[in-house]
C-alpha cells in the first residue's frame, strides 16, 4: 500500500510516494471489488482478508449494528 501526498494550493503538486505497509502478507481476496476502506480520520484501514476455508469451522460471529459501533469509534463520515 502506497501513499503520495498532494497539494492543491497555490498550485497542484505531487509529493514523494512512500510505502505504508506490505499488503503481500495480508492475502486479500481475489475479487474485482474494493477490499478495504479508510477510516474517517484517515489514519486507519479496514480490510477484508482471505484466510481460506476450514471445514472444521462450527460457528461464526454476526455483528449487529456495526455501523453504530463504527460511528461511535470513528465519528460520522462526511
Amino acid at each position: 500500500m502506497m501513499a503520495t501526498p498532494i497539494q492543491t494550493k497555490p498550485v497542484f503538486s505531487i509529493g514523494q510516494t512512500r510505502a505504508l505497509f506490505d499488503v503481500s502478507q495480508i492475502v486479500l481476496p481475489n475479487q474485482p471489488t474494493l477490499n478495504f476502506d479508510i477510516s474517517p480520520d484517515g489514519k486507519h484501514f479496514i480490510m477484508i482478508r482471505n484466510i481460506g476455508y476450514d471445514s472444521s469451522t462450527t460457528k461464526f460471529n454476526v455483528i449487529l449494528n456495526w455501523n453504530k459501533e463504527m460511528t461511535a469509534r470513528f465519528g460520522e463520515r462526511n
